[in-house]
């Protein structure tokens, strides 16, 4: 059976399954394998591994991401920008009434609305970047996320990251399901 528990590479210490940062040291948590698997034991991607990974590859467009990290990363998104839009449509929207409309409020929601668009650029080059790498993962060059700029191109887009990995290596590297 395999042991679900990851240690780290720098100092040793061991800590809950599928973990990928030591809250030790900061160190790299996979643990290495008997060499099968690119030398790595299969990682369990949820909403937030899978949104953490994300920004930690921002800035890498050469390899490959799975299905299960590119819907975690996104889903993790839509509940970020959900909760931020339940601070602010009851803000500037009259129905809600007289409640909302408190200076208090009125006050968060400002707030809010300057973070949202914060949050909106700080994540885009690297949603970009994840979609790219889910591209790759198919056997197809990023360049194709270019078709997101076209309403017709954004669900041609969506049909492809709805696909399944490409076995084995490609131009892109090693399959992540088989290297993680």
């Amino acid at each position: 059976m395999e042991n679900l528990f990851s240690k780290c590479t720098r100092c040793g210490y061991t800590s809950e399954p599928y973990a990928l940062v030591c809250p030790m040291c900061g160190g790299d948590m996979r643990t290495p394998s008997n060499g099968q698997n690119g030398g790595y034991t299969h990682i369990k991607y949820n909403p937030w591994t899978a949104y953490v990974s994300m920004f930690k590859k921002a800035t890498d467009y050469r390899s490959r991401s799975r299905r299960s990290e590119y819907w975690y990363a996104y889903l993790m998104d839509f509940i970020i920008r959900f909760i931020m839009m339940a601070i602010l449509v009851p803000a500037f929207m009259p129905e809600f009434g007289p409640a909302f409309k408190t200076e208090t409020y009125e006050t968060v929601a400002h707030i809010t609305e300057y973070v949202y668009m914060v949050y909106t650029l700080v994540i885009l080059f690297p949603q970009l970047t994840l979609t790219v790498r889910r591209l790759h993962d198919i056997g197809m060059n990023g360049i194709w996320a270019a078709m997101t700029l076209f309403p017709v191109g954004s669900i041609v887009i969506l049909y492809f990251m709805t696909k399944d990995s490409m076995p084995g290596y490609n131009m892109y590297g090693p399959n992540p399901k088989e290297t993680e």
